[in-house]
């Protein structure tokens, strides 16, 4: 993990801004309150500074689209699509490996 003292005007950081809250975004200056942040998106810098003890981390690499994929997969079509490819294929499975035939009526 970077030190707080060495995260640089630039670097994209994560830190804690509530119990239950992470937040990514960029530091854009350090004052005497703390880092000056700025979300990538926002055309002005955030109101709270962020204290040494909140920085989780700076990130080093990313992967595109992959919050989209994440999402994607938490939608109700998405898990009953993923359940009947899982049923089809267990049925698939069980009808080629010949135990349906010895199946007595």
């Amino acid at each position: 993990m970077t030190p707080f003292e060495e995260i640089e005007k630039n670097d994209v950081i994560t830190y804690q801004e509530s119990e239950n809250t992470l937040v990514t975004h960029r530091a854009v200056g350090k004052t005497d309150e703390g880092l000056v942040t700025r979300g990538d998106a926002n055309d002005t810098e955030d109101v709270r500074r962020v204290q040494a003890n909140a920085l989780i981390g700076e990130v080093r690499w990313v992967v595109p689209y992959l919050g989209q994929v994440m999402l994607f997969m938490r939608q109700p079509l998405f898990i009953i699509a993923l359940m009947v490819v899982l049923i089809l294929s267990l049925l698939v499975s069980y009808y080629r490996s010949g135990k349906a035939e010895h199946i007595p009526e």
